[in-house]
């Protein structure tokens, strides 16, 4: 029988293995630098000011911040700059 089957069911040994993390808020600066440099090796930029105003608007938890960054990562090369403006209408939606 392959490793990891038990009477032809799969064994999960990691399912529920795991605690939960907190992460504590980042300094502004150093998740602003953080979010600057992927973007630019990755031949896109985004406006200082629109990621300050991600900060603020989420006050800096990790969770939204990383999520609202890789939306805008993931947008199309159109949208190779990001400003304040686009983030301002896009999260009053």
């Amino acid at each position: 029988m392959p490793s990891g089957l038990s009477g032809g069911t799969l064994l999960r040994p990691f399912y529920n293995s795991a605690d939960i993390q907190s992460l504590d808020v980042i300094e502004e600066s150093k998740y602003s630098e953080f979010v600057h440099h992927h973007f630019s090796v990755n031949g896109k930029r985004i406006d200082e000011e629109a990621v300050n105003h991600v900060y603020h608007v989420f006050d800096g938890n990790t969770y939204y911040n990383q999520k609202a960054m890789r939306e805008a990562f993931d947008q199309p090369v159109v949208f190779r700059v990001l400003s304040r403006n686009c983030w301002s209408t896009a999260l009053s939606q």
